[in-house]
Formats: structure tokens, sequence, C-alpha cells
């Protein structure tokens, strides 16, 4: 993940979700999952040309 720009990477298992809103559950999306693989990439706009930061 990291080689292909990520800045943050976890896995989470679906547990984790229990609150979380309708439509926004994994499982609202992917009814066998069983862990969640999250990744961040974080952009900065200069002089019209995106950079990772």
């Amino acid at each position: 993940m990291f080689a292909l720009g990520a800045d943050l990477c976890g896995i989470a298992s679906i547990d984790r979700f229990a609150n979380a809103p309708k439509g926004y559950h994994p499982l609202d999306v992917f009814p066998a999952c069983l862990q969640i693989l999250l990744e961040r990439y974080a952009y900065s706009e200069i002089g019209g040309t995106f950079i990772l930061i």
C-alpha cells in the first residue's frame, strides 16, 4: 500500500463497525466481509500540481 502512495494503512475486524450508521457499515456493501483494509492518501495542491504530503 505504501509503495502505491498510501500514507496510512490498517486492518480492522468487522466488529469495530458494530455501531456504524445504516449505509456506512461494510456489510452493507459486501455481506461476506470479515475484515476491513483501511488506507489513507493525503494530497496538497501547490501551484496546480497535487503532491503527496
